[in-house]
């Protein structure tokens, strides 16, 4: 499997199109075997806010994939991340009256440590997109 060299950074969605349910689609193992061994930068990405970054983490592991939460981005994480950067007072995440509303983005996507936790968009990812 070979991948357009001017393809410096992808963004691949996954559900329906890495997998159905919970069954890999065909050549799933191969197209990871390949996007490692290029060592291009790659992200994650669904609209679906039902799972964590750590659940999909899980999910794809169960499917012979190995891949990090830095690499996955929900719905919830984008709003989140968006609610960070555009409604805070300050831009430097203070939040007025002292809570995060984007806490409660999201039914299960950013609970526990993740309610307050910046998204981390890799500074440089947008150099030559």
């Amino acid at each position: 499997m070979t991948f357009n060299s001017a393809w410096a950074h992808l963004l691949i969605d996954m559900d329906g199109v890495l997998w159905r349910g919970s069954t890999p689609l065909p050549g799933l193992s191969a197209f990871f075997a390949a996007l490692h061994a290029t060592e291009r930068r790659f992200m994650l990405v669904t609209n679906n806010s039902r799972l964590t970054p750590e659940q999909y983490v899980t999910k794809l592991a169960r499917m012979g994939i190995t891949v990090t939460t830095n690499e996955v981005v929900t719905s919830a994480v984008g709003t989140a991340e968006y609610l960070r950067q555009h409604a805070c007072s300050d831009r430097r995440g203070s939040w007025p009256g002292g809570r995060n509303p984007s806490a409660g983005v999201g039914p299960s996507a950013r609970r526990g440590d993740q309610a307050d936790k910046p998204f981390d968009s890799s500074p440089g990812w947008s150099e030559g997109v």
